[in-house]
């Protein structure tokens, strides 16, 4: 979980700091890449996760957790052509990734303490 909690971390603070990195080429380039890195890493870290948690369910947890990758791409696609639509910059989309990364920050904590009530219950 701590590697979830860093990737998560990393991904909001890479996509807070994009609209300065965005105005030159080389750091608007290292920014991307250091997204698609952190985010790749990511992936493998959740799928483990859900291997853990699944017990029985792992074959269903692992297409549940493809479609939600989907799901949160397709989101985060709209609700960057939402900002864009009311008229904000360029450096909006990217504000709200790290909404989207926090929030992720938020149900993965959510996630260990559950957890942790149901190892204490059982």
């Amino acid at each position: 979980m701590r590697g979830i909690f860093f990737c998560l971390a990393a991904i909001a603070v890479i996509l807070a700091l994009f609209g300065f990195a965005a105005h030159d080429k080389v750091t608007a380039d290292l920014a991307v890449f250091l997204l698609g890195l952190v985010s790749t890493i990511l992936v493998p870290m959740l799928q483990t996760r859900l291997m853990d948690v699944a017990h029985e369910g792992q074959s269903l947890a692992a297409a549940l957790n493809h479609s939600t990758l989907n799901m949160a791409n397709a989101l985060g696609a709209w609700l960057g052509s939402v900002v864009l639509e009311a008229g904000y910059g360029y450096e909006w989309p990217s504000r709200v990734g790290v909404v989207l990364a926090l929030a992720g920050v938020g149900i993965a904590a959510i996630s260990v303490v559950v957890g942790r009530r149901q190892e204490s219950d059982g």
